[in-house]
């Protein structure tokens, strides 16, 4: 049988594998009215991010630490410039909502009380920087310092240092020598510092003396000058004398008389000059080196002379260690053990057993008499065992000591405790022999009982002495051969006294708020606040505040707290002045920017550029507490910065109580309140109650198809990062009277052509 020839080249098909048909393009089924609701949501949500990454990146300084391999990001809103690549993919454009266009708050908190921390960091004041609308700043404020803040705040002020918290110990670092005192030191310091003579005095003081000298001497360069007035300066140069004619007689001897340091000291005595400074230990070891030394020169012979007359007889000498060898340690009579080291052990008299070892004590008390027994006692068998002993060994005919038997110590002092009488624990027994005891495995180890972590609250005049280690329902554990012990429920435990240490501190928050404004800006519209607020967290290159300080310098709190404060406050200083410059036109402004829902976006096709910004969307509202020591003094810095730029127009500066109201008599505006998803659940729920899943399932559908863009609209009011004191929600018929703007479709460029 001949196969077919397959010629090179020739594609060969393997048996049931499918042939490549080319299939036409499967479209995907279009978007349900649910899913376009939700996209239109993001689209309007992304036109306001966009918004706010062009403002971020108009803020921030351009990367140069790359030169040649960097360069500025693109604007997101040249993607809806002529040519752009939004306009070139045909994407479709939706109006932010009118939400982000009302006038937003940021502001900066500060702890009342320092904030305690692990360990190796210093307790410090903690900060909070929030965005808000205007006119709740106070309702968030109020929030802050209730029960209804956010968790990270709240553990902030769980680890505060309040009054009644009894305050951490300070420990001092020894940094001057052991021979001197603390205070002798700063004294001599301050008498150093404060009253060496100044430097004019010196070189006049120097002047006269040498016109005063019997022989001429050379002048003196300016090197040498500037050096004699340089450590005159830190210490107090002799005065000298009309009648001193050997001074300053030639340049060396007034050199030899130069201080060498400006912290030289006279000279300490030596250590070793007395015993008496000597340590105890040093004296100790050098007598006994000097007592081997002795016994090596005495015993030296002897052993020389034994070992010449062992090699004589042809002997060889064989050494090995023995424990002979090594001094023993010697036994006092009064049972202490002095080992060769110096060192004392507890006497072995005791073999280290408590009951031993206990001091005697004059009572007629069985009890306390088991402890006045010693080791020959302790080990000797009781008169009743003696006796029994004796009877079976008689029995038996047997008088050795192996025959006998000899009990240990433990068994003896348990056969003693059972012949004490007890009557008052009679019952106690009784009730303890009935109870079943269950038998545990030789290999189990004890297990100890687990104590709560937490302490116990007051106990009642009422209990008695161990009642207050038991809490009402908790669980007993009874060991076998061991003590009752309660086992508390520790997260119960934790909870409810974690919830009264809160009590007692948020009772205080009516009358002293925790949290404290320091500064707040306020702007126009949502994207500059939050912009603000992100900008504010760090440096400009997005180093965190504590990182610019070294870590030597962190390990001060007083320091540390001020130099934080400073970092905050002057950089939100400088952000306030960096927007209100480019508001007024400086740099070129902020590309892409809004102030209405209906703007496209500053130069997107011209728009914008034909005149500035109007003084009330530009204007930044800055608030300084009035309530600090220093917070005039901050105002006052604020409005001259302002003024140096000559940007009196675009800012109005003033005080803030602690509360966060305004003290010039002006009040907050009031914004208006945003729908919530809580008022579209709920007018959902009024038109599908009662209806079976499936017809709910086509009535959401028609709902969503009829008012999509509005529940949209509604939905994305809102945003996740700033603070909304209170759950506030537009009425129904509000919710039909919003009109949401049509979107903006842009045709591909493949289409068009």
């Amino acid at each position: 049988m001949s196969y077919p020839r397959i010629k090179a080249g020739s594609k060969v098909m393997r048996m049931h594998a499918s042939p490549r048909i080319p299939t036409p393009a499967v479209q995907a089924p279009p978007p349900s009215s649910k899913e376009i609701t939700i996209m239109t949501k993001r689209r309007m949500e992304k036109a306001e991010r966009d918004e706010r990454v062009d403002i971020t990146k108009a803020l921030t300084p351009v990367k140069t630490y790359m030169g040649g391999f960097t360069r500025p990001q693109d604007l997101r809103v040249s993607n809806w410039w002529p040519g752009g690549a939004y306009i070139a993919k045909g994407k479709v454009y939706e109006a932010p909502p009118p939400a982000a266009y009302e006038p937003h708050t940021v502001f900066l908190l500060e702890a009342r009380y320092l904030t305690r921390h692990g360990v190796g960091r210093q307790d410090s004041i903690e900060y909070v920087v929030g965005v808000c609308r205007e006119g709740d700043l106070p309702d968030v404020l109020a929030k802050y310092n209730s029960w209804s803040c956010d968790k990270e705040q709240l553990e902030i002020m769980d680890n505060a240092v309040w009054p009644w918290i009894e305050k951490k110990k300070k420990k001092s670092v020894v940094w001057w020598d052991k021979t001197e005192s603390r205070s002798d030191v700063l004294a001599r310091r301050h008498k150093e510092i404060f009253e060496a003579p100044l430097p004019d005095e010196v070189a006049e003081t120097s002047t006269a003396a040498g016109d005063l000298a019997s022989a001429p001497s050379p002048p003196a360069s300016a090197s040498r000058q500037t050096y004699i007035q340089t450590r005159a300066y830190h210490s107090s140069a002799p005065s000298r004398s009309d009648s001193d004619e050997k001074t300053r007689t030639t340049p060396s001897e007034r050199a030899a008389e130069i201080p060498t340091s400006a912290w030289s000291r006279p000279h300490k005595p030596s250590q070793d000059a007395d015993d008496d400074v000597v340590p105890a230990y040093y004296v100790e070891r050098r007598r006994q080196l000097d007592e081997i030394a002795e016994r090596k020169e005495a015993e030296g012979g002897l052993m020389a002379q034994l070992s010449a007359g062992i090699l004589s007889e042809g002997i060889a000498a064989q050494t090995r260690p023995r424990e002979e060898k090594i001094p023993p340690e010697v036994v006092e009579e009064d049972g202490t053990v002095r080992l060769p080291s110096g060192f004392e052990p507890p006497t072995p008299a005791t073999e280290f057993h408590p009951v031993a070892a206990l001091p005697a004590v004059e009572t007629d008390d069985p009890v306390v008499k088991l402890g006045n027994i010693t080791w020959e006692e302790a080990l000797a068998p009781s008169d009743a065992e003696a006796d029994a002993e004796a009877v079976d060994a008689a029995a038996s005919g047997s008088s050795s000591p192996a025959s006998r038997g000899v009990r240990g110590f433990h068994t003896s002092a348990v056969a003693r405790a059972r012949e004490v009488p007890l009557p008052d624990l009679d019952s106690h027994a009784a009730s303890s022999s009935q109870r079943p005891l269950k038998r545990l495995p030789k290999d189990s180890a004890p297990v100890k009982p687990k104590q709560a972590p937490f302490s116990v609250g007051a106990k009642n005049e009422e209990q008695e002495d161990g009642d207050d280690f038991f809490l009402e329902g908790d669980d007993v554990v009874e060991e076998v051969g061991g003590p009752v012990s309660p086992i508390a429920e520790t997260v119960r435990d934790f909870n409810s006294q974690l919830h009264e240490y809160r009590e007692q501190y948020m009772k205080t928050l009516k009358e002293e708020p925790f949290w404290r404004p320091v500064l707040t800006a306020t702007f126009s519209t949502r994207s500059l606040a939050l912009t603000y607020a992100r900008l504010s967290r760090a440096l400009p290159r997005g180093l965190p505040f504590y990182a610019s300080i070294d870590e030597a310098d962190r390990k001060y709190g007083p320091t540390f707290n001020s130099r934080m404060r400073q970092l905050r406050v002057r950089r939100m200083r400088q952000l306030a002045l960096d927007i209100a410059r480019r508001l007024r036109g400086d740099f070129g402004g902020f590309p892409g920017i809004r102030f209405s829902p209906s703007d496209r976006g500053r130069t997107l096709g011209g728009e914008g550029l034909e005149a500035p910004i109007p003084s009330d969307k530009r204007t930044v509202l800055i608030g300084v507490a009035g309530w600090d020591s220093r917070g005039e003094e901050l105002r006052e810095v604020t409005e001259q910065e302002i003024a140096e730029l000559e940007l009196d127009e675009g800012f109005n500066v003033f005080s803030l109580d602690q509360w966060g109201r305004r003290m010039d008599g002006v009040e907050w505006r009031r914004p208006q309140a945003p729908i919530t998803t809580k008022a579209l659940s709920r007018a959902l729920d009024n038109e599908l109650e009662g209806l079976s899943p499936r017809e709910r399932k086509l009535k959401t559908l028609e709902i969503t198809e009829r008012e999509g863009r509005k529940i949209a609209f509604a939905l994305s009011q809102k945003n996740r990062n700033v603070h909304y004191p209170h759950k506030q929600q537009m009425s129904l018929k509000q919710f039909d009277a919003v009109e949401v703007p049509a979107a903006i479709v842009h045709e591909p460029k493949g289409e068009k052509a």
